[in-house]
């Protein structure tokens, strides 16, 4: 009795072990078909201009190059295509797009990522802006890679100006009443109202904590000013 279950146990492994063979099987197929259709449609294009061209490629040519395919592992067939965007060397963006066959499709996915920055100028506009802390001048690039196949350039660089603004200005506040220094000789203060005292002979500077000269006037300070940077 033992014997006959431990049997039946092998047979039933046996047919599910040749059920994920033949799946994985058909997976190469349609595979093989995808870049065997391809490869007709570049044939019947190329004849309208070439005659010869179109028949060199015979069908012991079709069926080596589908035999081919059909003997790469299935997933090694599928594949996204990446358009990364680059806005002063960061990276900002990166539309993609499935359905490819890798590596037979490289181009197919370099001409899909051309197409993303050629759609309209205001796009590459929008990128720029995309970079972090973006002011004025702004380089972008946009590279293609198909899978795990290594990056390469295909638009740019090109230089999106007065993004945001043309430069950077920063601006300094104090609470209410006080003022800002206007001295360069020491950073942004807030100084309190009223002068305590006026020495001609004193140029600017910090005294004792809390304090400081400018103008030849000696004034009481709450603390370094508050700073804000914009792009204008």
């Amino acid at each position: 009795m033992k014997n006959r279950n431990l049997v039946v146990t092998l047979r039933n492994s046996l047919k599910l072990a040749a059920g994920k063979k033949e799946a994985a099987r058909k997976t190469a197929i349609v595979a093989a078909l995808a870049v065997l259709a391809g490869i007709t449609a570049l044939a019947l294009s190329e004849s309208v201009t070439s005659p010869t061209s179109a028949s060199q490629l015979s069908p012991a040519g079709l069926e080596a190059a589908a035999t081919s395919a059909a003997s790469l592992p299935p997933e090694s067939m599928s594949a996204t295509c990446f358009c990364k965007v680059s806005a002063n060397g960061t990276e900002v963006a990166k539309p993609s797009k499935g359905g490819f066959v890798q590596p037979f499709q490289a181009e197919a996915c370099r001409s899909y990522c051309r197409g993303q920055w050629d759609v309209n100028q205001q796009q590459r506009v929008n990128w720029a802006k995309l970079l972090p802390g973006a002011c004025g001048n702004v380089t972008v690039i946009m590279e293609a890679a198909l899978g795990t196949m290594s990056y390469q350039l295909v638009r740019g660089p090109e230089i999106e100006h007065g993004i945001n603004g043309t430069h950077l200005v920063t601006t300094y506040s104090c609470p209410m009443g006080q003022q800002v220094t206007t001295s360069t000789a020491y950073p942004k203060q807030c100084i309190l109202p009223g002068i305590l005292y006026t020495n001609p002979a004193v140029g600017d500077g910090l005294g004792p904590q809390g304090f400081l000269w400018q103008s030849h006037h000696f004034y009481q300070t709450s603390g370094p000013a508050s700073s804000a940077t914009t792009c204008q």
